[in-house]
């Protein structure tokens, strides 16, 4: 019985593996450190909004890429039948399900910050008093 699969095709597959692999090796850590970056933790002060936002953002990022590349994976190799690469694939979705969880759990909210209380500023016009009102 011959085989349907033009002899190309196994190579494509492994390129195709490989990239993955790579993908899911260096993606998440990658956009993880983007995430740590929008923050100027060196200042001492708190994060605006924004970078917090943004820093959130990137942690989303983060987490699906460390899913969603392992699946795909575990797919492929499924359904080339490589049952190693399926397996294997199917340990590092595990991972990233298992990291996911506590990455999203700590994820700080952007919360605003809260404004300045403000300033009762009383001018005093000619002909007038010289009191505030409330005062």
């Amino acid at each position: 019985m011959t085989s349907t699969a033009s002899p190309r095709s196994g190579v494509d597959t492994t390129a195709l593996l490989v990239l993955l692999w790579l993908g899911w090796v260096l993606v998440p850590p990658g956009l993880f450190l983007a995430s740590v970056a929008q923050v100027p933790w060196f200042s001492g002060e708190p994060p605006t909004v924004a970078e917090q936002a943004a820093a959130n953002r990137y942690v989303m990022a983060a987490v699906l890429v460390a899913i969603v590349i392992p699946a795909a994976g575990l797919l492929v190799g499924w359904r080339t039948s490589r049952r190693r690469n399926a397996v294997a694939f199917g340990v590092a979705l595990v991972i990233g399900l298992v990291l996911a969880v506590p990455m999203l759990a700590s994820m700080p909210e952007a919360q605003p910050t809260p404004d300045a209380p403000a300033r009762h500023v009383c001018q005093e016009h000619s002909g007038g008093d010289t009191r505030c009102p409330g005062d």
